[in-house]
């Protein structure tokens, strides 16, 4: 079964060993360093951020991490990426 669990601060020391991954790296440090994503981590796990960092596990261990936000918590992000209001449904509901 996968399970999600929030981030702590003991396992940052894990990510980082992820993020030296090639296949890893390749997708989470594109124009960032290893050291600037876990910043955005240790923001996450230390609540000064609004983004929940989590663990995902399988079997009893860790085998990667996800994030979720609320766009509207960042707006220069959510314009860049296209996200915004869903429009009304045509023909109205």
């Amino acid at each position: 079964m996968v399970t999600l669990r929030r981030m702590r601060a003991a396992d940052l020391d894990l990510v980082r060993a992820w993020l030296h991954e090639p296949t890893v790296a390749e997708w989470y440090l594109v124009g960032s360093t290893v050291e600037e994503e876990l910043e955005d981590l240790r923001r996450c796990v230390a609540r000064d951020e609004r983004t929940e960092a989590l663990v995902v596990t399988a079997s009893g261990g860790p085998i990667g991490w996800c994030q979720w936000y609320r766009c509207k918590d960042y707006p220069d992000h959510a314009a860049g990426v296209g996200a915004g209001p869903t429009p009304p449904s045509a023909g109205g509901a």
